[in-house]
């Protein structure tokens, strides 16, 4: 009896082991993602500062980015928004991505004078 107990024991260790250990790569995956989205609106947003890209209004699509995070494939659609904001302009540059059946957003808001 006790051998039985001592082997459900071990299982149901082992079980969670293996979870914890699907649930922390997952999270490391999108950890690695999110980063690369903030990475890509910083680096918009300094192309915006460099005056690569010209404040617009409207939203103007961006070069997709394909990249490896973790172990599958991701890809990124940056965008940059730009709206009045009384006599500024309000420009977001934003990166969306699909996880699954998942949509992220990661987005970065800054106030330019025309």
């Amino acid at each position: 009896m006790q051998m039985v107990v001592a082997f459900a024991l071990l299982f149901i260790s082992g079980m969670s082991m293996f979870t914890t250990l699907a649930s922390s790569d997952r999270g490391y995956t999108q950890a690695i993602q999110t980063r690369v989205a903030l990475r890509l609106c910083s680096e918009t947003l300094e192309s915006l500062r460099a005056g690569t890209l010209k404040p617009t209004l409207g939203t103007q699509s961006l070069a997709i980015v394909s990249q490896t995070a973790g172990k599958t494939g991701t890809v990124y659609t940056p965008s940059l928004v730009v709206s009045r904001s009384g006599t500024m302009l309000l420009v977001r540059s934003q990166v969306r991505w699909v996880e699954g059946r998942r949509t992220h957003l990661v987005e970065l808001k800054t106030l330019v004078a025309p």
